[in-house]
């Protein structure tokens, strides 16, 4: 059994970009989460506004975190988790969903974050500038 979990902050600011797309970027990390849990657990969907002070991206980003408690991933899989084909574990899937992913959150002058290790779950972060 699968259970989703959320801890959304009130009032987030709207980012700028394609409802549309980003849409699709939600669907995509919720899929890829659930299927990394082939014998159920826990997705955790948390936001919050986070301020980026770093060389490559600096100010206030809305951050939308997807936690799961499934596999994990591989150092090689999360270094290869925005290419065009991803070799994955699960049983079904393309391995397209990080690419697009990481794409469409590009174009919205975003970025992608992910933190798993093998058997540990996986975090994936996207964060959006306000």
């Amino acid at each position: 059994m699968h259970t989703v979990r959320t801890d959304l902050a009130p009032g987030l600011p709207r980012v700028a970009g394609d409802q549309v797309q980003l849409q699709q970027v939600l669907i995509n990390l919720i899929m890829n989460a659930v299927e990394a849990m082939p014998k159920g657990g826990t997705l955790t969907i948390s936001s919050r506004v986070v301020l980026l002070t770093d060389d490559a991206r600096q100010g206030k980003y809305v951050a939308l975190e997807f936690k799961d408690t499934g596999l994990g991933m591989t150092d090689e899989q999360r270094s290869r988790a925005f290419k065009s084909v991803l070799s994955t574990t699960k049983a079904r899937g393309t391995g397209l969903g990080l690419a697009i992913v990481g794409r469409v959150v590009e174009t919205h002058r975003g970025e992608v974050r992910i933190r798993s290790r093998p058997g540990h779950g996986t975090v994936v972060s996207v964060l959006l500038p306000k």
